[in-house]
């Protein structure tokens, strides 16, 4: 259920009926406007999952995934995952809702320019790392590097509140590497999130992990040179069998 604000309206250009796009795919044209229905009037932006998207346009999570792309391939709209979310633009939203009534429409609507998208990012980017040390932001460029992803916020939780207190970027990345082996995290890696990884209990326990080969290595005894040390305990000290020798 949308839960934006209800006071207000937006509008919706006849020439929509001359896309043939949205006129020959009903899912497009459902999910297309209702984000026109949803965006942030000021920036044409809609921040939402896709399982509340797809909630709202009464369909599949998978069918809405698949009509999000149609539309990004249709120059309709830019999507820009976040984590759990991603932000939905609308292309050229102020041209479509703030010139005046009696200016022609575009043929079809085009992308926003990247250096605005880039700006956005930077600021959003900038507000979301406010007040995060250096050292997290070390941690996180640590964690983009070992995982291949690109979070652009440091998971401010409580179970990363002293990650960068006890442990330095080089003990976060070999343990991140050593989750990466885990049998359970490894087909996991691409989905856990920024907090999970870096809880300080999770990289104190990959710290200290032994992977399952690590575990079954056993240091084989060697030869010994001389027979006369051929019936000594292997296991004891050079000490010890200097001693049972000369006993």
């Amino acid at each position: 259920m949308f839960q934006g604000d209800r006071n207000n309206y937006v509008k919706l250009w006849r020439s929509i009926l001359n896309n043939g796009f949205l006129m020959s795919d009903n899912n497009a044209y459902n999910v297309f406007t209702k984000l026109l229905m949803c965006v942030d009037r000021q920036t044409g932006c809609f921040t939402t999952g896709r399982y509340a998207l797809a909630e709202l346009c009464n369909m599949k999570p998978s069918t809405v995934r698949d009509v999000l792309k149609r539309l990004e391939r249709e120059k309709m709209i830019i999507v820009e995952p976040d984590y759990s979310k991603s932000k939905i633009y609308i292309c050229k939203w102020g041209n479509y809702q703030n010139s005046p009534v009696s200016s022609p429409s575009p043929a079809r609507l085009q992308p926003v320019s990247t250096t605005t998208l880039n700006k956005k990012k930077k600021q959003e980017e900038e507000s979301n790392n406010s007040g995060v040390s250096k050292k997290q932001m070390d941690l996180l460029q640590v964690l983009n590097d070992e995982t291949g992803r690109s979070f652009r916020a440091y998971p401010v939780e409580k179970r990363t509140a002293k990650t960068h207190l006890l442990f330095t970027p080089e003990e976060v990345r070999d343990a991140i590497r050593k989750m990466k082996t885990d049998e359970w995290h490894k087909p996991k890696m691409a989905q856990l999130k920024a907090g999970y990884i870096l809880s300080t209990d999770n990289i104190d326990k990959f710290l200290n992990y032994k992977s399952v080969i690590e575990q079954s290595v056993r240091v084989q005894p060697t030869k010994t040179v001389s027979s006369q040390f051929s019936n000594l305990d292997v296991g004891m000290t050079a000490k010890e069998r200097l001693a049972q020798e000369y006993a």
